[in-house]
């Protein structure tokens, strides 16, 4: 009679412990050589744990970098929003109103959907933009003002840099990381999903206990 076991866990297993049950389980195996599947062994499947692991880290590190160009790319964009207002400020003190408003076009500074006059939001027209304002403040009566051509001249450089490294969407990662996990993760499971079966025909009795022996830490990957 079959000996009542009790159930290893079957809810999803978060990634770090799947790769932790692989290599463990593949380490186990070594020393069970008794237990063969022809297409793979317990060499492939640590081998496999250990690249799906380095290909985590290396998603994670650059979902980092990510993260924190991009906001580093909305600090600079913040920082060019308030610091404007001190040209238009310099503007304002040196021509009428309307003169002003016609001065401000010749810095880049244009009305936008919003009604206030300002740099384009975003895109290849606020580099324009900005590129012209740098421009208009180096030959200006303003140019060596606290928020001046050498200021302004920083805050352009800073916003290219910053534009140049903000990331592409996540789909595009070096290496293809997604897609390189998904592989290996496959294969892995595969494997482990086979070596359960082959320890279900060795311990129709106690299968359970011995798959915890293993390392398994589910009853189907």
């Amino acid at each position: 009679m079959e000996e009542k076991e009790t159930a290893i866990q079957s809810s999803p297993v978060p990634n770090g412990d799947f790769i932790a049950a692989a290599k463990d389980i593949a380490n186990y195996w070594k020393g069970k050589p008794a237990y063969k599947l022809s297409w793979t062994d317990a060499r492939q499947l640590e081998q496999a744990a250990q690249m799906l692991e380095a290909l985590s880290d290396a998603s994670n590190a650059v979902k980092g970098d990510r993260a924190f160009l991009t906001g580093n790319f909305k600090d600079i964009n913040t920082l060019i929003n308030r610091q404007l207002v001190h040209v238009k400020g310099y503007i304002m003190n040196n021509f009428a109103k309307k003169k002003a408003q016609v001065q401000y076009v010749r810095f880049g500074i244009t009305r936008q959907p919003n009604g206030h006059f300002g740099l384009p939001p975003d895109g290849e027209e606020r580099h324009q933009a900005l590129q012209q304002l740098v421009s208009a403040l180096e030959t200006s009566k303003f140019r060596d003002s606290p928020y001046g051509y050498e200021h302004w001249k920083n805050l352009l450089k800073q916003f290219e840099d910053s534009e140049s490294k903000a990331p592409v969407d996540s789909s595009l990662l070096p290496l293809n990381f997604g897609r390189q996990k998904k592989v290996r993760k496959a294969m892995i499971r595969q494997t482990l999903n086979a070596l359960i079966m082959l320890i279900r025909a060795n311990h129709p009795h106690q299968w359970r206990k011995e798959l915890t022996v293993w390392g398994f830490r589910r009853e189907r990957y």
